[in-house]
């Protein structure tokens, strides 16, 4: 089908229906997801600072080793293309505001959460000028605020894409999610120790 610019202008002017559908599709809204907009690193933390030894009381430290190659092996890991939802489709995987459910899905998220007020332990990294930050108020974050937050729940809320089981985990420890705008729901693979079998990279682990 082809027509021109010109009269597909007059055909948005005088026709509602087409006009509204333009205005509110998610498909055009939005630019599609970036899944590296998911790949955020790691992060490292000083949470303690000082510890003061009372009596014979001993001082120990754990460090744990090899996690790379036990995630690799013992993880569960997508495989092939996803299938991607957008807007209201994205109600047949996990229902509707305020019920979302996430336990099924597995893959990408974008999502606009509310996180909580009392966390000691953000859990949803947000990007902002370069940095790499875990906090529970947007508005803080982007003008770097030390002060205690005065922001409402709008301006507290982040919006980003997350991994399936991030989000889990936030939702675990009080955030709300409250829009959902596109999923990447992949099949996954998982090494299962009973049978032995599974498992994207376990092959590759066993050889070494």
């Amino acid at each position: 089908m082809e027509k021109w610019e010109c009269d597909f202008d007059r055909k948005i002017r005088e026709n509602n229906e087409m006009r509204n559908f333009l205005e509110n599709a998610q498909i055009i809204k939005n630019s599609p997801l970036d899944p590296r907009d998911a790949f955020f690193g790691g992060r490292t933390g000083n949470i303690a600072t000082r510890c003061d030894v009372a009596g014979t009381e001993k001082i120990r430290y754990i460090d744990v080793c090899s996690l790379y190659p036990y995630v690799l092996k013992t993880g569960a890991f997508p495989i092939g293309h996803p299938k991607i939802y957008i807007g209201e489709e994205c109600s047949e995987l996990i229902g509707v505001f305020p019920d979302f459910d996430f336990n099924s899905l597995e893959g990408l998220i974008r999502c606009k959460v509310l996180p909580p007020r009392d966390l000691f332990h953000p859990v949803l990294p947000y990007r902002v000028r370069g940095k790499l930050l875990f906090a529970l108020c947007r508005s803080c974050c982007e003008t770097f605020s030390q002060a205690e937050c005065t922001h409402s729940l709008a301006e507290r809320e982040f919006e980003g894409t997350w991994v399936s089981c991030e989000l889990r985990k936030a939702v675990e420890k009080g955030y709300r999610v409250s829009e959902v705008s596109e999923i990447w729901h992949y099949k996954v693979t998982r090494y299962d120790p009973d049978t032995r079998q599974g498992g994207l990279f376990t092959g590759y682990i066993n050889s070494f």
